[in-house]
């Protein structure tokens, strides 16, 4: 498989993650959104797209395992910490109104 393709696979399941996140009006935390990709991977109905989840979660554990932010044991402040900046970068890449 194409490397750029793939990681536009991961990239989408992980917003896809976010998005169900978001829906659900819970926390957006990098814990939440390893566990959202975790229910996605028992639901999802291929094997690819089961092994395109794996490829997303291991993004993710790695991306905060680089950022020094801990999945294991989070605090409730860095929590909202992410939650906020997470919030706040999406509000501002998309300023239309819908």
């Amino acid at each position: 498989m194409n490397r750029r393709y793939e990681q536009q696979r991961i990239d989408e399941i992980i917003g896809e993650a976010a998005l169900a996140l978001l829906q659900q009006a819970g926390p957006v935390t990098l814990r939440a959104l390893v566990a959202q990709l975790q229910n996605m991977e028992k639901l999802a109905n291929t094997s690819d797209r089961r092994k395109d989840i794996v490829l997303a979660i291991n993004e993710v554990r790695m991306s905060a395992k680089s950022a020094n932010v801990g999945l294991p044991h989070e605090s409730r402040e860095q929590e909202d910490k992410e939650h906020h900046t997470f919030l706040k970068a999406l509000s501002s890449t998309n300023s239309r109104k819908h």
